[in-house]
């Protein structure tokens, strides 16, 4: 698992661009499940990565946002396999948490343990 704290803030744009541009498409990507738990201490999110290896997963912290995104590949099936049922998500992922300005950047903490990733961010005295 790799950890990042960037010190910028985290924006999206967007702009119209004319009939005749060209159009860039991003790799399709899949949101993962996840809890967001509040407290007056801590924000406590938990996501479900089952299958993800640790090292597939990349955390970026930014001053009003959070990104977590990675890869989980499937195991190959045979040539003359035919899928009866396809439903487990598989290829990039990406999740994103805009984040209040409470958070103590420096106390953040995330683990690792069976498939589930845990980031736990500290709020500020009198956050």
């Amino acid at each position: 698992m790799r950890y990042r704290r960037v010190t910028y803030q985290y924006t999206i744009s967007t702009r119209a661009e004319s009939a005749r541009s060209a159009v860039a498409v991003e790799p399709l990507s899949w949101r993962p499940s996840a809890d967001l738990v509040e407290s007056a201490t801590e924000i406590r999110l938990v996501v479900e990565l089952a299958g993800v290896a640790e090292d597939d997963i990349e955390i970026l912290l930014f001053e009003n946002a959070m990104v977590i995104q990675g890869r989980r590949d499937l195991p190959v099936s045979p040539a003359d396999g035919v899928f009866r049922a396809a439903e487990i998500r598989h290829g990039p992922f990406r999740l994103e948490l805009a984040l209040p300005p409470t958070i103590d950047h420096r106390g953040v903490t995330a683990s690792f343990d069976r498939g589930l990733l845990s980031v736990s961010l500290p709020r500020r005295d009198g956050g």
